[in-house]
Formats: C-alpha cells, structure tokens, sequence
C-alpha cells in the first residue's frame, strides 16, 4: 500500500550519507516521497501528520 500521492512522505533516520541516497533511488522508483534525516533531532521533528512511515538505518539506532 502506498500513500496518497503528495500528501505522505516516508522519514529516515539515517546518519550515513550513501544510505540515505539509496534508500532515496529505491523510494523515488515506487514514487514515494522521502525525508532524510542524519540527526535524531531532525528525525523526530519530522515525525508529524505527514509521516507515513519510518525508517531507521543500523547506524541510526547506534545514535
């Protein structure tokens, strides 16, 4: 199930930059909108009414 399109976006919380390019190609491909975050402060402001889901990368969760 995907979001309505320009309404929802997916969040990740991911401190390595090449993931969150990555993960960026693969949610682009599917049309999905994202939202990266490379701190927790940023990560968490995000997770708002828009937030469709959450990703957090190994890294992220070391933080």
């Amino acid at each position: 199930m995907k979001p309505e399109a320009g309404t929802a976006r997916v969040v990740v919380f991911a401190p390595v930059e090449g993931d969150a390019a990555a993960l960026g190609r693969m949610l682009e491909d599917e049309g999905v909108a994202m939202r990266a975050c490379a701190d927790a402060a940023a990560f968490y402001a995000c997770l708002d009414e828009h937030a469709w889901c959450a990703i957090v990368t190994e890294e992220g969760l070391d933080r």
